[in-house]
């Protein structure tokens, strides 16, 4: 006789499993990312991405056992979930370009997984290593190509809008308005202590600054935004300009 209940809970095991393995896959690209301090380097950011979720995939993936869509799917959902909420939290990957290009690639190093062990079941291993070979050099030109240079296009746009009178507050005390600023121009490079891209830039804002000391029509400035609102820890300025 069969137990439909023992079945039941045999699918609901491996669905568990599948969703762990998922966020084992998202918690390997967080320790990969922090441990090589290049957390907010999106190449390095998605290679983690698609080594992880093809490894989980490839593991999970049993062409005997069958319903591999759903496994893929399981397993993305294991790393999409947390990151949706942490978005929505506000905690981290509240860059739109990062939690795309997670989703994306995420379900697709997924897929990849799943179907290379599925040829190497059905089809052989030299078809799947073929798939690999080609996925791969396709990932590579995606993550150090295609996807920079599409970040770079967006990067820079002109904007001809008024902007709503505000003012800064300098180390000092001192107060400074927009409003004094008409007819120059203005260079605001927002950082803090916890964006690590930020502080390498802090250099060349720097140097920027020194270059135009001297000529009155221009204004560059570096604020330290704190963190998610919140005033920042009164410290000493790290380079020229900090306000």
């Amino acid at each position: 006789m069969i137990d439909h209940d023992a079945i039941v809970r045999w699918h609901m095991g491996r669905a568990v499993l599948d969703l762990v393995w998922g966020l084992i896959a998202f918690v390997m690209v967080l320790a990969v990312s922090f441990i090589t301090r290049q957390h907010q380097d999106i190449r390095s950011f998605l290679m983690a991405t698609c080594v992880a979720f093809f490894a989980a995939a490839l593991l999970r993936a049993n062409p005997r056992r069958g319903r591999l869509w759903l496994t893929v799917l399981l397993v993305a959902l294991g790393g999409i979930v947390p990151v949706v909420t942490m978005n929505r939290l506000g905690i981290a990957f509240t860059a739109e370009i990062f939690i795309a290009s997670f989703l994306v690639m995420s379900v697709c190093a997924s897929i990849l997984g799943m179907g290379i062990r599925w040829l190497n079941a059905r089809a052989g291993t030299r078809y799947a290593a073929a798939l690999g070979c080609l996925s791969a050099i396709a990932i590579l030109a995606a993550v150090f190509v295609a996807i920079p240079r599409w970040i770079e296009s967006g990067a820079y746009h002109s904007v001809n809008q008024e902007i709503t009178p505000f003012s800064i507050e300098t180390l000092t005390g001192k107060k400074l308005y927009s409003e004094d600023w008409k007819g120059r121009v203005v260079v605001i490079s927002f950082w803090a202590t916890w964006c690590t891209p930020c502080e390498t830039e802090l250099p060349e804002i720097a140097a920027l600054q020194a270059k135009y000391r001297d000529n009155p029509n221009v204004l560059i400035f570096a604020l330290n935004s704190g963190n998610h609102g919140k005033r920042p820890p009164e410290r000493r300025p790290t380079s020229p300009g900090e306000i």
